[in-house]
């Protein structure tokens, strides 16, 4: 099964429920059959009820389990409101889907269809209902009031500004890597040469548009290939995490030969939001978003730093990494190029200029932004590539100019302005 299908299925908000509640069914099928076929065992035979008294004890737990799952329920869309109103909408569904919180409503579910399935099979002229089985519904409820204390736990822990950026700072990483990979593979990349500027043909080309409204969540290069003739120049008109309305081009075709249109659209796949998955601007913003909400709500300065110190090691890990070449050519003569290129400098952007208009209101998050800044300053100065210094001076001169303007203490500027001369910038006066 391809990865990108386990994943899906994996974030999908039925998947557990769909697949416990199958195996509660399936658990409670194989008790009864034990209960048929097996002698009861003495510490079973205590718990022995006759089907008139089983039929109320697990119709009673039946309604117990469906209201425990709703109780997690509603402890998840708290903290999803919660989340909503005091860091941003984009960081919403990272509460949505939280693997704990899933498997814990599912696991109730499983226990009310395995309960429901024992009842079935009980009548009130039992003279014993099934022990085996009986005893599993008990466990089962004694399991959702455990379940139910978990999941008001783990709401609580997730709804910590550190701990949601530390799960949002390592997926972004992940994805880095990824891309780092696949820069690298010569089967993705083969015969890759980075060209900063290309001719394009001067024949009419072919204009692929899409079909529908959607977020760009992925762009498969080998299917956009595979969908050319050999020797076609095909050039992608969007890039990962641009919103696209139906008619614009994602993609512009000149061969000679017949171009698969359908193939080349569907190589740009397209949904109803954005992901985490392959957009690393998107786990960028989403990062700012926790520390500018923080700030603005609370102002808790230590969060924040905590942030930028997530924020300092997704950009050390971009500046690094080898990206995508802009253009690269395979083993038949395809020519494809990136329209859209995202560098260093927009990344910077994103990390950084919202999150520096939030820090001018506190001295004290400008003098950390200012640090991890000229960590990163002198990393690539040492042994990185110097063109990527100039977004990292920008916005290191920003920060003084902002913190100098919104008219703190003498006191407080000349201190921000001596932190940033102690990190390697010189910000103008």
């Amino acid at each position: 099964m391809p990865a990108r299908l386990v994943h899906t299925l994996n974030n999908n908000l039925l998947t557990r429920p769909a697949l416990f509640v199958t195996a509660g069914i399936a658990l409670a099928t194989a008790a009864l059959s034990l209960d048929r076929h097996a002698p009861t065992s003495q510490w079973l035979t205590s718990l022995t009820f006759t089907g008139q008294a089983a039929q109320p004890l697990l119709a009673g737990l039946a309604a117990a389990m469906l209201t425990l799952a709703g109780l997690t329920f509603w402890v998840r869309a708290a903290s999803v409101s919660l989340a909503a109103s005091q860091y941003s909408p984009r960081v919403v569904h990272e509460f949505l889907e939280d693997w704990f919180q899933q498997s814990m409503m599912a696991l109730m579910l499983a226990g009310f269809a395995y309960i429901v399935t024992v009842y079935r099979a009980i009548t009130p002229e039992d003279p014993t209902a099934p022990p085996a089985a009986t005893a599993g519904a008990l466990v089962f409820a004694g399991g959702a009031v455990i379940a139910v204390l978990g999941a008001i736990r783990n709401g609580v822990r997730s709804m910590a500004p550190d701990a949601l950026a530390r799960h949002i700072s390592e997926a972004t990483l992940a994805k880095i890597a990824r891309a780092g990979r696949r820069s690298t593979d010569p089967q993705a990349w083969a015969g890759a040469r980075n060209i900063r500027k290309v001719s394009e043909p001067d024949t009419d080309p072919t204009r692929v548009r899409a079909a529908q409204h959607g977020w760009v969540q992925r762009i498969d290069a080998q299917t956009l290939r595979e969908a050319a003739p050999a020797g076609a120049t095909i050039r992608i008109d969007v890039r990962i995490g641009v919103f696209v309305p139906r008619g614009r081009s994602v993609a512009t075709v000149w061969a000679d030969g017949q171009v698969d249109v359908d193939s080349v659209r569907s190589a740009v796949k397209l949904g109803r939001r954005r992901l985490l998955d392959d957009d690393v601007e998107y786990g960028l913003q989403q990062l700012v978003d926790i520390a500018v909400g923080v700030l603005h709500s609370s102002g808790d300065e230590i969060v924040a730093d905590e942030i930028i110190a997530q924020l300092e090691v997704v950009m050390r890990t971009l500046a690094i990494t080898e990206q995508p070449p802009l253009a690269y050519e395979d083993d038949e003569g395809r020519l494809v190029l990136r329209a859209k290129e995202f560098t260093f400098a927009n990344y910077a952007a994103v990390a950084y200029d919202r999150l520096r208009r939030a820090a001018a209101g506190h001295p004290a998050v400008a003098v950390s932004l200012l640090r991890s800044l000229g960590g990163q300053h002198r990393e690539l100065l040492h042994t990185g590539d110097p063109a990527l210094l100039g977004p990292l001076e920008r916005h290191a001169n920003l920060v003084v100019a902002e913190i100098a303007a919104y008219g703190h203490l003498d006191a407080d500027v000349e201190r921000v302005r001596r932190i940033a001369g102690r990190a390697g910038f010189t910000p103008p006066d």
